[in-house]
């Protein structure tokens, strides 16, 4: 099959990508975003909107690579990384809906007063 992924070590880059994209734009979310709550009191700037949706790309680029990683691991001796893809893209799944989650009370409720 063209384009098959045979060498285990790309296989591993491509899972720990998928892994730690979105996990690590979730932390990074949640720490910024606290971090310029009250920067973005003082000055009304839109910086938290512009970390979510850095956020929400990040995490979208580790599913769309467990997506794809999950097509190309066809051979034999990685069908356990293949598991490993789909494990993954429901995790970033999850990690993406946090995101969401998160970011939605910043356009809703008004905390500077």
């Amino acid at each position: 099959m063209v384009g098959e992924v045979t060498n285990k070590t790309h296989a591993r880059y491509f899972l720990l990508w998928a892994l730690l994209a979105p996990i690590g734009a979730w932390l990074f979310q949640l720490v910024t975003s606290f971090l310029l709550a009250a920067y973005n009191c003082e000055q009304n700037l839109l910086w938290i909107h512009g970390v979510s949706l850095i956020s929400l790309i990040i995490s979208l680029s580790g599913q769309w690579t467990a997506f794809i990683s999950g097509h190309y691991f066809n051979s034999e001796n990685l069908k356990s990384y293949r598991f490993l893809s789909s494990l993954f893209l429901w995790l970033g799944i999850l990690f993406t809906l946090t995101i969401i989650a998160q970011s939605l009370p910043n356009f809703t409720v008004e905390v500077c007063r």
